[in-house]
Formats: structure tokens, C-alpha cells, sequence
């Protein structure tokens, strides 16, 4: 185990308040260790790159740590609750006597990492993610796919118990449901090239909100692919309503987008609502209104007032990092070329 000076709570409060808050906030971490402390989701590690550290006895409670990369990291007896590591990449690093409960790993890379003394309970599993490494009694419980490159990882005593997620029956929703399933991409992470030629997303939209149907009851139907799927839609769909000056498209991506937002990263809401209040002024400019606007129980999982009451500037596609491109009359968003 490798003996760092540890940072006392006191220190850490300090350093946090005095760093500016960007990806690289938490750099005073670096050769320290962390011990008995609690991280709840005011402690932002998404995206934060951190290298040589120690966790020791700490819990991380609906903390951010999607898109961190971690590099010969230790963390030890440590606890982890409702966290999103979507896209998380995570080298050369330790995970002793560590609890994994509730989490998602969605193209999350464990790269020659050591697992011992674990248990992964109610976590949700993806087929993308990477686990290479050596696991020793170590229990992978929860749903949804063995992850890639799984016989890369040396396993020593070693359980995965992983149910597919099964698809409750409810007739009420099946049209939207039906409907929706013919919606799913070839690949989660690929932005859709097909168009919505037969307005099958768009009449369900009207379908759904007519209905008062309840968000959570209709998602339950979906297996995580698709609710990925659906989330792949979203740029897509506020791209159509642009080029074909349809508010109604604008509406269906917030549908789409609601079911399956809960599998996306955190900064991925910022970035797709900011593409969803570019096209409505876009078409309001043009004297269009949306006839379904986003709902109350909407999952984007960010602070919609919040972000709303944002300064123009700061609502701008390119302060989330994205850009509008318009090629042969098609209205698509792109991620910032730097």
C-alpha cells in the first residue's frame, strides 16, 4: 500500500474552494491519501483526471464520477452508492474490500486494474464496458450484459450473476412501446443516419402525452439498449424538427430523450438540452411553438430552472460543446471540432 500523506477534511475544503472549478480541481489530491471521508454529488469528479492516490475507508453516495480517469489509484474498504461511471477510464489501479451498490458501468474501462475482497450488488452491467485485470473472490451481481474483454480479466473465485433486464407486460403502452423498439440504432454510441420518413416516432409522441401515460411505467418496458437507442435519438430528432420546421419533432425528442436519459452521462444532458433550447428559439423565431413542451417529470437529471436561468451566452451550443452543421438542407449537431 503505497503511504502518502493524508489530507485532512479541513485541507480538502480548503484546496477545493481556492481551485478553480474545471476538470483539473481535484489535482491536489495527487500524492495523498484520502481516508474516512464522505463524497455525496456536490463532490464532482466527472471528468477530473487523478493520478496516485489513496481511498481508504471513504464513501462516494450518488457521487459524479463519469468520464474520470484514474491512474494507479488505491482505493480501499470503500463504499460506492447509486454512481454513474459512464464512460469512466480507470488504469493500473486497486480496488480492495470495496462495495459497488446500485451503479452503472456504461463503456466503463477497468485497464489492468486489481479487484479483491469485492462485491458489485444491484449494479447494471453494459457489454461495453472493459474489465482487464485479476479479480479474486470478487461477486459481480445485478443486470444487463457481461462486459467486453472479459476474458482478459484473471478471475480467482471469482461470481457473475447478471439477469437480463426482463420486459414487464403492460397493454396500455404497447403501441408506444412497439413502436419505439423499431426506433433502436445499430450501435448505442453511433448518432442515427435513418430519418424518420414514416412519422412513427412523431405519432406516438402525440400518443404519449395525450395518454398521461407515467414516464417511469413506459421506460420499465424498454431494455437498456433500447432506452440507449432512444437517447441516441434525441439530436436527431430536434435536427428534423429544424430542417422540416416541426415543432412536433422537437416534442419527441424530449420524449425519447425522457425515457432514457437516466442511462446517460451527466454532461451529455447539458450538451443535448442546450441543442434542444437552440432549435425551440430557432422556431420560435420562425413563429412556431411546440405543442407539447417538456413535462414535469422529466428525468434529464440537471436542474432545469437552473439551467434556464443561465445568462444567454452560457446556454450557447458551444459552451456545452457542440455546433450545429447544415449540409444539404439536413440540420445535424456535432460535437465542437477544437
Amino acid at each position: 500500500m503505497s503511504s502518502y500523506a493524508p489530507i485532512s477534511q479541513r485541507e480538502f475544503d480548503e484546496q477545493k474552494a481556492s481551485t478553480p472549478a474545471s476538470y483539473g480541481d481535484l489535482g491536489f489530491l495527487s500524492e495523498r491519501s484520502v481516508i474516512g471521508m464522505d463524497f455525496d454529488s456536490n463532490i464532482d469528479f466527472s471528468g477530473r483526471f487523478l493520478k496516485n492516490v489513496v481511498f481508504e475507508r471513504c464513501t462516494f453516495n450518488k457521487t459524479p464520477l463519469d468520464g474520470v480517469n484514474f491512474s494507479a489509484v488505491e482505493f480501499r474498504g470503500c463504499h460506492f452508492t447509486d454512481c454513474n461511471l459512464a464512460k469512466a477510464e480507470i488504469f493500473d489501479s486497486v480496488f480492495d474490500s470495496c462495495r459497488f451498490e446500485s451503479c452503472e458501468f456504461l463503456r466503463t474501462m477497468f485497464n489492468r486494474c486489481t479487484f479483491s475482497n469485492g462485491i458489485f450488488e444491484k449494479c447494471v452491467f453494459f457489454a461495453k464496458s472493459w474489465f482487464i485485470g485479476t479479480a479474486t473472490d470478487t461477486t459481480f451481481a445485478g443486470s444487463g450484459e457481461i462486459p467486453r474483454h472479459r476474458d482478459e480479466l484473471v478471475e480467482t473465485n471469482v461470481v457473475w450473476q447478471l439477469d437480463p433486464k426482463p420486459r414487464p407486460t403492460a397493454p396500455v403502452y404497447d403501441n408506444i412501446v412497439q413502436t419505439l423498439s423499431t426506433a433502436v440504432v445499430e450501435d448505442y454510441d453511433r448518432m442515427p443516419t435513418t430519418v424518420d420518413a414514416p412519422g412513427a416516432i412523431v405519432s406516438v409522441t402525440d400518443e404519449y402525452f395525450r395518454s398521461g401515460c407515467p414516464t417511469t411505467e413506459i421506460a420499465e418496458n424498454f431494455t437498456d439498449y433500447e432506452l440507449l437507442s432512444l437517447v441516441a435519438r434525441f439530436t436527431q430528432l430536434c435536427g428534423l424538427a429544424l430542417t422540416h420546421n416541426s415543432p412536433l419533432h422537437l416534442s419527441a425528442a424530449i420524449m425519447t430523450y425522457n425515457f432514457g436519459a437516466r442511462k446517460d452521462d451527466r454532461r451529455h444532458h447539458y450538451r443535448r438540452f442546450a441543442a434542444y433550447v437552440y432549435s425551440e428559439k430557432r422556431l420560435s423565431e420562425a413563429g412556431l411553438t411546440l405543442p407539447y413542451p417538456i413535462p414535469e417529470d422529466c428525468q434529464f437529471g440537471l436542474d432545469l430552472p437552473q439551467f434556464l436561468a443561465l445568462t444567454p451566452e452560457n446556454q450557447k451550443l458551444h459552451h456545452f460543446g457542440a455546433q450545429v452543421v447544415e449540409t444539404n438542407g439536413e440540420i445535424r449537431f456535432r460535437p465542437l471540432e477544437r
